[in-house]
């Protein structure tokens, strides 16, 4: 028993008050000398049932609670004015003891979906909406709270249905894990090791590229940033603006109506000639870029779109498995005994996070027939070499 007038250590008494406000529930009734700590405005406690066993802890703890001058009775009132405090802050904050509910989790990741919606960072809230088994209706239900929006115009091609391109997303998430497992264990032990070896001489060893057509070389060279689809409304390939985003959004983790200059835009990795099997449907001129923008872009063995590949970064070895579930379409038919087979057979593509400019280039890759055209002349006015072949 603690000695009449012993100073009282306020802190203690707080953790202790706040620790047994958390374990039971008050009633309005009396109790027992030694059932609980003397407390002098009731009315700050809120009123609940209060379980036997919650009762027995209460009488553990204040059982033998010190002195009973007024001055320490003062104390343990203030203590418990602190913690009902607390728990009525804690309740006007929306905060629960119980379970999280959908509309709860709804709101706690639409704050994170709408803190990186400009940025391009990948986002938590995706990984755990992927992980739900309902994700689906989740997203259907709580697309208001997700802060996803609707601004996809089907004659325009343009804009993207947000609710829908994270529907996807999740579904090619949760999809590829086993997809990946299936993929690696079909493949030999000598194919795992081709895929690793021939994946790092890309990611070390390679060129990042882009193809264009002349007119479209001509301006960046003029000093127009190299765009995404989202914002010229056309491609050398799929134009098809919720899928694109849709697959971006499974890749990076990225806002699924992240901005259109926020977007990558796409190339190639090149290991043998500097022009050798780059995808000819963008376009005969070839840009050869920077380390600069080397250093900042991602790598698929193969064509992304469509495909459950996960992007490595460039400049950073790989493993057997990361290497394998890199693997985009064409991937594993483009395996040979080295990398520059695999560039005759099918192309590594290349992410470029932000876009690029002019100040990115450092060689122009032009065919010899177009020798003394525009966009000779162009790259020549912007001082870059260039090439022909």
């Amino acid at each position: 028993m603690a000695d009449e007038g012993v100073a009282l250590d306020m802190d203690a008494i707080d953790d202790a008050m706040g620790v047994w406000l958390e374990s039971v529930e008050w009633v309005g009734v009396e109790y027992g000398e030694g059932e609980m700590p003397d407390v002098l405005e009731l009315d700050l406690i809120e009123k609940g049932s209060r379980s036997e066993a919650g009762r027995k802890a209460a009488r553990a703890r204040w059982g033998n609670r010190g002195p009973d001058s007024a001055e320490a009775k003062a104390k343990r009132s203030e203590a418990a004015r602190r913690a009902a405090a607390t728990r009525r802050a804690k309740r006007e904050a929306g905060e629960s003891k119980g379970p999280e509910t959908d509309e709860q989790a709804a709101a706690r990741m639409g704050k994170e979906f709408e803190a990186k919606r400009n940025t391009g960072e990948p986002i938590d809230a995706i990984r755990e909406v992927a992980a739900r088994d309902d994700y689906e209706e989740f997203i259907k239900a709580h697309a208001d709270a997700l802060g996803l929006k609707d601004t996809y115009d089907e004659t325009m091609r343009e804009g993207v249905d947000e609710p829908y391109a994270l529907t996807r997303a999740c579904e090619m998430i949760r999809a590829r894990e086993s997809r990946h497992e299936d993929q690696y264990i079909a493949m030999s032990g000598h194919e795992r090791d081709l895929l690793r070896s021939s994946t790092n001489d890309f990611l070390m060893d390679g060129t990042v590229m882009t193809a264009t057509p002349p007119y479209v070389a001509v301006r960046i060279l003029e000093g127009e940033r190299c765009k995404s689809q989202f914002e010229t409304g056309r491609s050398g390939g799929a134009l098809n603006p919720n899928t694109r985003a849709a697959q971006e959004t499974a890749m990076f983790y990225a806002h699924p109506g992240m901005p259109p200059s926020a977007r990558p835009t796409y190339g190639y990795v090149s290991m043998a000639a500097p022009t050798a099997r780059g995808p000819a449907q963008y376009g005969e001129v070839r840009f050869e870029l920077s380390d600069s923008v080397k250093s900042r872009a991602t790598m698929t063995m193969g064509d992304s779109l469509g495909s459950p590949a996960v992007p490595v970064r460039m400049g950073s070895p790989v493993t057997e498995r990361t290497a394998s579930d890199s693997m985009g379409h064409g991937g594993r038919y483009g395996l040979g005994t080295n990398s520059f087979t695999f560039q005759q057979m099918s192309y590594a593509e290349a992410q470029i996070p932000g876009g690029w400019n002019r100040s990115d280039v450092t060689r122009v890759h032009i065919p010899s027939g177009d020798r003394g055209g525009d966009v000779d002349r162009a790259a020549a006015a912007a001082g870059i070499p260039v090439e022909y072949y």
